[in-house]
């Protein structure tokens, strides 16, 4: 925008620039939108939207995170992370667990079907989902902290139980025997 009558390309002044956008619609300022489980397009829109809902964190989520940051648990968990199209609350990936902390915005029934699909496609990913209510995080955070340690425990155990993928064992079984210094020996 520029100020009328000003010659030589000259720019309107401050005021006159949010002059001439005062008439544009704004969104409130004291409405904080968390957008619900839908997926987010495209790298970069992923990224930004995850910093964003970090940024904007909810009172739950502020509280967990001060719980669970900086190894606590003995492992390293993710807040607002991109993961399979959806940015889940908090993640651990050595165990693929995704724990969502879930409002008042969870008990209609629309919301939990759209939960239950979003569930559905990360756990047909490979990842363990723990739904747990905000008000558990505020009310009772030390036993919802414990909860979630159990449940990485239990899943650090398991996946050490589980065999080597398929083709892992027989890679190491197949491969050329070498001599001390990494050179093949003939068969």
């Amino acid at each position: 925008v520029r100020a009328e009558g000003s010659g030589g390309g000259e720019s309107a002044p401050r005021s006159q620039l949010i002059a001439a956008r005062s008439d544009e619609p704004r969104m409130p300022t004291n409405i904080k939108r968390k957008p619900l489980a839908r997926r987010v397009s495209g790298q970069a829109g992923k990224a930004a939207c995850a910093r964003a809902l970090r940024r904007d964190a909810t009172s739950s989520e502020r509280v967990l995170w001060d719980a669970v940051r900086g190894r606590a648990l003995g492992v390293r968990v993710r807040r607002q992370h991109p993961l399979h199209g959806f940015i889940v609350d908090f993640y651990v990936a050595s165990v693929r667990l995704v724990v969502e902390l879930d409002g008042e915005v969870h008990d209609s029934a629309e919301q939990r079907e759209q939960d239950a699909l979003r569930d559905q496609i990360l756990e047909s990913e490979g990842c363990v989902v723990l739904r747990v209510s905000n008000a558990e995080v505020l009310a009772i955070t030390a036993q919802t902290v414990l909860r979630i340690k159990r449940l990485i425990d239990s899943l650090e155990r398991s996946r050490s139980a589980l065999p080597l993928p398929r083709g892992h064992a027989l890679a190491a079984h197949n491969a050329p025997q070498c001599d001390g210094e990494g050179h093949a020996l003939a068969a």
